[in-house]
């Protein structure tokens, strides 16, 4: 099996074309099974145990930025006048989401850093919530173990996209978001703003804002949905498709670390995992109750996965996108500005890890 992985990888058309076809069953099983978002669940799924397997599961970096269309735009139309009449109370809920934040990390790091191969400073930075690029780049430069890092907030990552569908469908707080048919789609309409988002997507990353090639999109098309310039939503013959490739690339970020090693640090980060959701749980039932904002709302604001994956999660369960797009931009610019100081203060005297 590994011989046949091997010769896999030296084509990459075959190994994209083998990635897709999983990634559509995957999609397709969970689709059948009447699992909430999934054609993302399921091809990040399969995609993950293929790549933890040692398969070459790979998507182009040349698709991101129509796959980010797609998914902005759809996440924008979910931004309503309504929706944003209710933007004056997010100052309030970031304000929260800054006491959580620093919560979660020092309720895990004690725990995690007693752990056997496991220091404080890579305690840290397995604790942080979210913003997995920027925390993995630190981890390579203050010589931390870079792969427990990722394996840590990788796994998180997929449990909270597995889990959190169906936690906030249960209590009641969400649910499928209503999606046209392709029959009655506005072309012409569909057309201009994906050209405009486009540009958006494009721009935004150079302007260095937090996950600007799905943000850009996103905040152009909130922009026009908003003020009710148009009302196009992307049909799930068109959205399904991207939240497919999305879950694909997720599902991607377990290639070349393998079962065993994964296995050697799945307990850290289900413990870790478990630590975090608590606080964001307790978290986002103050912000629910206090400012009367729906409970899968505010959790998928509070919950410690990536961005791109909890708002468009947010627009699947027809909550408000935007509000969980805008706080886990702010938590990203936060860790940005205070992770250094933190882990000055950690010290830099920590062992490194052994895996």
């Amino acid at each position: 099996m590994q011989h046949f992985y091997s010769r896999l990888a030296v084509r990459p058309v075959a190994a994209l074309t083998a990635t897709l076809v999983v990634a559509f069953i995957g999609g397709l099983l969970a689709a059948l099974a009447g699992l909430p978002v999934a054609w993302l669940t399921g091809a990040m799924t399969v995609c993950a145990v293929m790549a933890a397997a040692g398969a070459p599961v790979r998507i182009p970096e040349s698709w991101r930025l129509p796959v980010f269309v797609v998914l902005g735009i759809s996440m924008g139309s979910g931004v309503t006048p309504e929706a944003l009449a209710l933007a004056r109370t997010w100052p309030l809920s970031l304000l929260a989401l800054a006491v959580a934040v620093p919560v979660m990390v020092a309720a895990s790091v004690p725990v995690i850093s007693r752990m056997p191969g496991w220091d404080r400073r890579t305690a840290m930075l397995a604790a942080m919530p979210g913003a997995l690029s920027y925390v993995i780049s630190v981890a390579v430069e203050t010589g931390v173990d870079a792969r427990r890092v990722a394996v840590v907030q990788a796994l998180r990552l997929v449990v909270l996209v597995l889990v959190l569908p169906s936690v906030i469908i249960a209590t009641g707080g969400a649910g499928p978001a209503s999606l046209p048919p392709v029959a009655d789609m506005n072309w012409v309409d569909m057309g201009l703003l994906a050209l405009v988002c486009a540009i958006a997507a494009i721009l935004f990353p150079r302007f260095r804002i937090p996950g600007g090639m799905l943000f850009g999109p996103m905040f152009v098309s909130a922009i026009a949905h908003g003020a009710g310039w148009t009302a196009v939503r992307a049909p799930p013959e068109i959205l399904n498709p991207a939240m497919l490739v999305l879950g694909a690339n997720i599902g991607a970020r377990f290639t070349g670390i393998g079962w065993p090693f994964i296995r050697s640090v799945l307990a850290v980060g289900l413990l870790n995992l478990a630590i975090a959701s608590i606080v964001a749980v307790i978290f986002a039932a103050l912000v629910a109750v206090g400012l009367a904002i729906p409970f899968g709302q505010a959790l998928l604001a509070f919950a410690p996965g990536g961005a791109e994956a909890m708002a468009l999660l947010a627009f699947a369960l027809d909550l408000d996108p935007a509000y969980v797009a805008v706080h886990h931009v702010a938590r990203f610019l936060g860790l940005g500005l205070f992770l250094p100081l933190v882990l000055r203060v950690v010290g830099t005297g920590a062992k490194r890890s052994s895996p």
